[in-house]
């Protein structure tokens, strides 16, 4: 008897254990950054803490192919600085600022930035930010500027912009949002607010929406800037059995690669007259992105398998 109570104390412990920890075990859907058409407003406030002084928007729009890695195209521009609510008007051009894309099977975001940086590199890929972290790891991303030694202190749940999110805070009460980035914007880093002579005081996450479609925020975004990239007759598409690429001249050797949403080559296919059919072949369902180069234009699009 007194090695069955034993066992129960015991196994009622080790029930416990699963229930407490039970959090980390199954952990909450990944909230992905790089969406098509999402949009952030990031203010920044004169040197009184009153006016708005800077405000400037991040806008995601297509996608690009980099080394065989699938990324969004993040674009900004200035607005012109208001303390009204939006629409906002437009100070200049959009003009390519960087990079992003998400590894939700790594719950991380990588970026490429073209413009300028500080503490991360320019035109390279880094670790934008780390989802995966879990309470008391160390915080490991170049956009987060610390002491040396910041950990995460609190992993909570909260509604931001009409957005449900998860916050990681840091033990210096620095925090970043799962989906959204920082309260210092989109590429800004993270640290704490300061003023000198020479110094205005840190920019913050002023507005943000998810896509073009349910924003109301701008009233004169363009069709997006003009490109050298165009897109192929492909039928059908979607397809479930084979896919028909169109080419707009015969040539002599035509190479289309073919890759998943991760950026991985899935397909090589090579023509010689102006079409070429994609027979398919252990071919999951889902979305796809095509590329190619034909008398130096590049021309790069979707499909869908279904």
């Amino acid at each position: 008897m007194k090695y069955f109570y034993t066992a129960l104390k015991i196994s009622s412990l080790l029930l416990l254990m699963i229930l407490v920890y039970q959090p980390k075990l199954i952990a909450q859907d990944y909230i992905p950054m790089a969406n098509e058409g999402a949009h952030w407003v990031v203010a920044q406030n004169s040197d009184e803490g009153i006016i708005i002084e800077f405000l400037w928007e991040y806008y995601i729009n297509g996608d690009t192919l980099v080394d065989n890695t699938l990324y969004k195209k993040v674009y900004r521009r200035a607005l012109v600085p208001t303390m009204e609510q939006p629409p906002f008007t437009a100070q200049e051009p959009y003009f390519l600022f960087g990079l992003m894309r998400d590894a939700p099977e790594e719950r991380k975001v990588y970026a490429v930035n073209f413009q300028f940086a500080w503490e991360c590199p320019l035109e390279e890929e880094f670790l934008m930010y780390n989802f995966s972290l879990d309470n008391g790891d160390f915080v490991d991303f170049c956009i987060y500027i610390g002491y040396g030694d910041d950990t995460i202190e609190s992993i909570s749940e909260e509604n931001l912009f009409g957005m449900e999110t998860m916050v990681y805070q840091t033990n210096t009460f620095h925090s970043y949002y799962e989906g959204l980035g920082s309260y210092n914007g989109l590429f800004e880093e993270i640290f704490n607010p300061y003023k000198s002579i020479n110094s205005s005081q840190q920019p913050y996450f002023y507005y943000y929406c998810p896509d073009d479609e349910s924003c109301d925020l701008f009233a004169n975004i363009p069709n997006m800037l003009t490109s050298s990239v165009y897109e192929l007759n492909i039928y059908p598409n979607p397809a479930s059995n084979y896919m028909i690429f169109e080419l707009p001249q015969n040539t002599s050797e035509v190479i289309i690669g073919v890759y998943n949403s991760y950026g991985e080559m899935i397909k090589e296919l090579i023509s010689n007259t102006n079409k070429v059919q994609w027979d398919f072949e252990n071919i999951s369902s889902g979305l796809y992105f095509y590329d190619t180069e034909i008398g130096g234009t590049t021309y790069r699009g979707k499909i869908v398998v279904q």
